[in-house]
């Protein structure tokens, strides 16, 4: 559905864009490596990707039949 087409779009966008943000704070920390904000920003850079291939995952799920509701199901359990 559409819905979830917008979801995996906007999780892609988001992964192309975090790396983006790691290259460049790569780039940075590497030809300054005692730069204590190059550093920080490589970290924060880092986890952003990670959160972001997250939703990624979580998207893609959606798009196989019946994950969304036996999610749903194993939240009622517990």
């Amino acid at each position: 559905p559409k819905e979830v087409a917008q979801q995996l779009n906007n999780a892609t966008r988001a992964v192309v864009d975090s790396t983006s943000v790691l290259v460049n704070y790569s780039d940075l920390a590497v030809a300054k490596p005692n730069d204590s904000g190059a550093q920080t920003g490589l970290s924060a850079a880092t986890a952003s990707v990670g959160e972001a291939i997250s939703q990624l995952t979580n998207a893609a799920a959606n798009l196989q039949a019946g994950v969304k509701e036996c999610d749903m199901a194993l939240e009622n359990i517990n």
